[in-house]
């Protein structure tokens, strides 16, 4: 009678075990997201949003864990049942109610909604994203490589120095940049091996072009409407450290060193 009655309550397909962590696991993330998210909210003023970005954020991920959370609980659910499907649909309809009459929860669920249209976008345009990602993480190279060059080579101008480090990351990332494109794209994007091969050298070049497009039209009209010295120095030799990535995308080096060697 008692596992007749799990079996009408709760998934089948997955063991007891299973259904009992994620049960354990649903109710934790739940609860604390529940806590985080009720806790900042208190905190912050609706109408100056801009000045709480720390609670702003803290909500953000709640409202996700909480998502997370309830898909967890979900899951273990037997949804063939027609009793848990009404019960399912009366808390659906509750929710409809608290987002229409509650603040708390209907600010919960605009930042649900826009976590959703981030999510769509961002698989929409998952290979700008996944080149965004990589490029910049390849910006912390030019980074440290530019300290390196500073500390252990003081002689050489900052601005040369970095130039150097732009212009070397930029030669790195058009080596590598396949191999961690392809590594976002299965490991945070979540895409299939079959999709992940179809990210090719053509493909990085692509993206790149594009990156370097929009790079070159925030960085020319940034330093339009500079008027210090400084500035304008560091800008136009990013400018040019960009301009070497150019020729060093468009460069075709297998046929180079193929043509060379016939």
């Amino acid at each position: 009678m008692k596992k007749d009655l799990c079996k009408m309550i709760f998934n089948a397909d997955n063991t007891t075990k299973t259904n009992a962590f994620f049960l354990i696991i649903g109710i934790i993330i739940t609860s604390i997201a529940a806590v985080i998210y009720f806790f900042n909210y208190t905190k912050i003023n609706i109408e100056q949003l801009l000045k709480f970005e720390n609670q702003i954020i803290l909500m953000f991920f709640s409202v996700i864990a909480f998502f997370v959370g309830i898909t967890f609980l979900i899951s273990i659910l037997n949804l063939n049942n027609p009793t848990i499907r009404f019960i399912l649909v009366l808390i659906l309809g509750a929710s409809i109610y608290a987002v229409i009459r509650e603040e708390p929860i209907r600010l919960a669920f605009a930042i649900l909604l826009l976590s959703f249209v981030i999510f769509v976008v961002t698989k929409i345009f998952s290979k700008v994203f996944s080149t965004i990602i990589t490029f910049s993480l390849s910006c912390l190279f030019a980074i440290l490589f530019l300290k390196l060059l500073l500390v252990f080579i003081p002689q050489i101008q900052t601005v040369t120095s970095l130039y150097i480090s732009i212009a070397s990351m930029l030669l790195f990332y058009n080596i590598l940049g396949v191999k961690l494109n392809q590594l976002c794209l299965k490991y945070i994007l979540g895409y299939s091996i079959e999709k992940i091969k179809r990210y090719d050298s053509e493909e990085l070049k692509n993206q790149i072009n594009l990156l370097y497009l929009v790079l070159f039209v925030m960085l020319n009209l940034s330093l339009i409407y500079s008027e210090q010295n400084d500035i304008s120095l560091i800008g136009n030799c990013v400018n040019n450290a960009l301009v070497t990535g150019v020729c060093i995308t468009n460069v075709h080096w297998k046929s180079l060193f193929w043509a060379n060697n016939r």
